[in-house]
């Protein structure tokens, strides 16, 4: 009856249910009520179809089909994609977008990602980032941290001045610890200790010491 009715009226597009039978890269095979046809996805059917699923067909009389949307998924636990062919925008004319997630969340592209925002806001338990390379530009940062460990092979920095603010500060140099400046002041409330199996000290001007009490040897 279907068919006939095609027949009779070739601007006639109907409607069936169906199941996939298998695809065919670009198409699917459905098996419909008035048999098996070959199907391309709607634009706006955003949800692949899988094997088994039961999916709702537009047919032309021309016998062109599209699948029109995804109604029962085959497996009750299986896997939902939203695929589309070229570029995908997701816009809001007015509101806000949200994604949520039970499990998780995953972005993967072999390209660039990209964000861009007058504010990001990034809140975790617990953060890790790895990279091979890693750039960070910014104009002014504020980092406040309750400990911070650093390990790495080498440490290279070019500022113009640096200002440090600390209670107790230890350090230890198992090898050469070498500081070249233009002048060099120390200064310490109580008290200075140098001390070292041999001590060399040279001048090419002047050397001088002073003290209310000076004790050698």
């Amino acid at each position: 009856m279907v068919i006939a009715a095609r027949k009779l009226n070739p601007s006639l597009v109907t409607e069936e249910t169906g199941t996939v039978l298998r695809s065919l890269g670009a198409a699917f095979s459905v098996e419909l009520g008035s048999g098996v046809v070959t199907a391309t996805r709607a634009v706006s059917c955003l949800v692949a179809p899988l094997l088994g699923d039961r999916v709702l067909v537009a047919v032309e009389a021309s016998g062109k089909a599209y699948v029109l949307a995804v109604l029962e998924r085959a497996e009750e636990d299986g896997k939902t994609t939203l695929s589309v062919d070229g570029d995908l925008e997701i816009r809001t004319a007015s509101g806000a977008c949200s994604i949520a997630a039970q499990d998780g969340v995953q972005i993967a592209s072999p390209g660039e990602v990209k964000v861009a925002a007058n504010t990001l806001n990034v809140t975790a338990l617990e953060g890790k980032v790895v990279t091979e390379k890693l750039t960070f530009m910014a104009r002014w940062m504020l980092g406040e941290l309750g400990k911070l460990k650093v390990i790495a092979e080498s440490v290279d920095s070019v500022v113009s001045r640096v200002s440090q603010r600390v209670e107790r500060s230890y350090r230890t140099v198992t090898e050469l610890d070498q500081v070249k400046a233009h002048q060099m002041d120390y200064t310490a409330e109580e008290q200075l200790r140098m001390h070292a199996k041999n001590t060399l000290m040279t001048s090419d001007n002047l050397v001088k010491v002073d003290g209310d009490q000076i004790h050698f040897g």
